[in-house]
């Protein structure tokens, strides 16, 4: 799955960087955030298929979301600061009540409160709830220093609730009809407005539970013929590449939900180095892309959006580097529980790199 998670993180660059005259902004941002919630649900129920450990479980997918916001938080401050727009000075001079800059420095720093900052505004009088995001006079996300970080804490919910609601069907269903349920209601209190389109965790909780339902079609996967896998690979690859020219963006997600356990089954078992390695630093190109976008041109002057784009790639391998370690040693003293053996034993034999690494 590493070429299809490349492609929707680039997605997200493009939507961000203005698009590129060939393919646009191919699958943008909000279709590919919740692409990426698919494929997370599929992954984790994976993951606790074989490993009833939840503190492994929590550890593991703490420590990987943790790793990469850290590293990219650190990116971010050091561009801001030498555009001469530091974020903490930012905050410490804006005309903001002090929960405000509360919550901007809290989630900076920690990730939590990062989805709430788009759902309040910040007049004087204090933090309040806002209906959209049009209607705010004192935005409180306008002081975030990794703006697409709001999806992780409503990725951090999701691994909250797995080990209790995956392992059984029912619990799956009941939580995926109150999900459409959420989603039915605000729409029809707040229409399609942000942040309520796509950034409300308990509406946005139906992609993640889809997607680890269709892991459940493995095993019926499995039976097909491998030309199937391929194919799948190659229709979702086509469907993101050319999501602007679709008639329904629900053509992209139940082709990347009809497609996942298809490559998964005929693919990913098989997939080459290149595969994984683009899977991994997709994480990292979602993290970092902004903070090039948002000051390299006060740094060096613009440059092309192609080639904007190019340097955020490069700065996410090189960051991806640095993630990687400190995930693996955060795993190591987070924790002294022991992963259960058939954990190890289905990483080995089914996964080409660690399924917790989509966002």
């Amino acid at each position: 799955m590493g070429y299809i998670r490349f492609l929707l993180a680039l997605s997200v660059v493009l939507s961000h960087a203005g698009g590129l005259q060939i393919i646009g902004r191919m699958a943008g941002g909000e279709a590919s955030v919740q692409c990426f919630f698919m494929l997370s649900g599929f992954y984790m129920a994976l993951v606790l298929a074989g490993n009833d450990d939840k503190a492994t479980f929590y550890r593991n997918r703490f420590s990987r979301i943790f790793s990469g916001f850290w590293v990219a938080s650190a990116f971010a401050l050091v561009m801001s600061a030498l555009a001469h727009d530091n974020i903490l000075i930012r905050i410490y001079r804006a005309d903001l009540p002090l929960s405000a800059k509360a919550l901007s420095l809290f989630s900076n720093a920690f990730l939590f409160g990062s989805d709430i900052a788009l759902f309040v505004d910040a007049p004087l009088g204090g933090l309040q709830f806002s209906p959209s995001l049009s209607s705010m006079t004192h935005p409180v996300f306008w002081y975030s220093l990794i703006p697409p970080a709001w999806s992780l804490p409503v990725e951090l919910c999701f691994y909250l609730l797995a080990p209790y609601a995956l392992r059984s069907m029912p619990r799956m269903l009941a939580l995926l009809c109150a999900s459409i349920a959420i989603r039915l209601w605000t729409y029809s209190a707040f229409g399609t407005v942000e942040p309520w389109g796509y950034r409300f965790m308990p509406s946005e909780l139906a992609f993640f539970l889809i997607g680890a339902i269709s892991f459940r079609l493995v095993p019926s996967a499995t039976a097909l013929p491998k030309l199937v896998g391929k194919l799948a690979m190659f229709t979702a690859i086509g469907l993101v590449v050319a999501f602007e020219a679709l008639p329904s963006p629900w053509m992209l997600y139940v082709g990347v939900l009809v497609a996942t356990p298809l490559i998964f089954a005929h693919v990913s078992l098989d997939g080459s180095r290149a595969d994984r390695i683009l899977g991994d630093v997709s994480y990292m190109i979602y993290l970092c892309h902004m903070a090039v976008i948002a000051y390299l041109p006060a740094i060096v002057g613009r440059p092309p959006i192609s080639l904007a784009v190019i340097i955020a790639i490069g700065i996410a391998f090189a960051l991806h580097r640095v993630a990687h370690p400190l995930d693996k040693w955060m795993r190591t003293v987070s924790c002294t529980a022991i992963e259960d053996p058939r954990s190890r034993r289905l990483s080995k034999r089914h996964l080409l790199s660690d399924p917790g690494q989509d966002l």
